[in-house]
């Protein structure tokens, strides 16, 4: 999914072409598996689901907070697909797991900045 800032993967969601008897399947952790008739109703699907919050929401909820911040809710998204070259599901486990990593640094460089529990205690006082 490219923006203006560069492109974020869609962590959780790819899909599957040609399906048996052509089109496509789509695989989202929000929606489970679908059919589609082909790879540009995928699209298109996609991006009216994008301009829902709740449905937008729920594509996200597998980004990391930092991916999340950088898709602003008013920017225009554009869909482009990347072949996987091998197994599929492990690709989703190594997007899922970077994902929560950044979230884990994220929240260490949090509590870093933070001021410590004796200084804010001694403010108090």
């Amino acid at each position: 999914m490219g923006h203006r800032r560069g492109s974020i993967e869609l962590a959780g969601a790819f899909m599957m072409r040609p399906a048996p008897g052509g089109g496509a399947f789509l695989y989202t952790p929000c929606r489970g598996l679908e059919r589609f008739d082909s790879v540009a109703s995928v699209k298109s699907t996609m991006s009216t689901w994008l301009e829902v919050s709740e449905q937008r929401e729920a594509l996200f909820r597998y980004l990391s907070l930092s991916q999340r911040a950088a898709l602003s809710t008013n920017e225009t998204l554009t869909l482009t697909t990347v072949s996987v070259a091998g197994a599929v599901f492990e690709e989703q486990q190594r997007a899922l797991q970077n994902n929560l990593r950044n979230n884990a640094q994220g929240m260490l460089e949090e509590l870093y900045s933070a001021p410590s529990l004796t200084s804010m205690l001694e403010q108090a006082i």
